[in-house]
C-alpha cells in the first residue's frame, strides 16, 4: 500500500473533516445532514422558514425511498451488514483529520 502525505492549512483540513462527516452521515441513512452543509444551509434560510421546512420533508421521504430507512431512523456506523466500508473509512479518517486540526 502506498501512503500520502497531505500538507495543509487548518482552514483546508477543517473543510475535509466537514465532507467525511457528510459522507459518513449520508453513509449510516442520516441524509437530512446534507441540509446542514453551510452552502445549502445558507441558500434555504434566504428562502425563508417554509422552505426550509419543505426541503427538510423532500429529503426525509427521498430517505425512505432510497434506504428504506423510517424518517427517523439510522444505522451504526459499526453495522457492517449494512454500512459499505468506505462509510467506515470516512468515519474514522474523519476522526483522524479532527484530532490533527486540535494539535495543531
Amino acid at each position: 500500500m502506498t501512503n500520502i502525505t497531505l500538507n495543509l492549512t487548518k482552514e483546508q483540513a477543517h473543510v475535509i473533516a466537514e465532507a467525511l462527516e457528510m459522507y459518513q452521515m449520508v453513509g449510516i441513512g442520516h441524509l437530512d445532514e446534507i441540509l446542514e452543509q453551510q452552502t445549502l444551509r445558507n441558500l434555504i434560510e434566504k428562502q425563508g422558514l417554509l422552505r426550509n421546512q419543505k426541503a427538510r420533508e423532500k429529503v426525509l421521504d427521498l430517505k425512505e425511498t432510497l434506504t428504506g430507512l423510517h424518517r427517523d431512523a439510522c444505522v451504526s456506523i459499526h453495522n457492517e451488514d449494512v454500512v459499505h466500508k468506505d462509510t467506515k473509512l470516512a468515519f474514522d479518517l474523519m476522526k483522524e483529520v479532527r484530532l490533527h486540526i486540535n494539535n495543531a
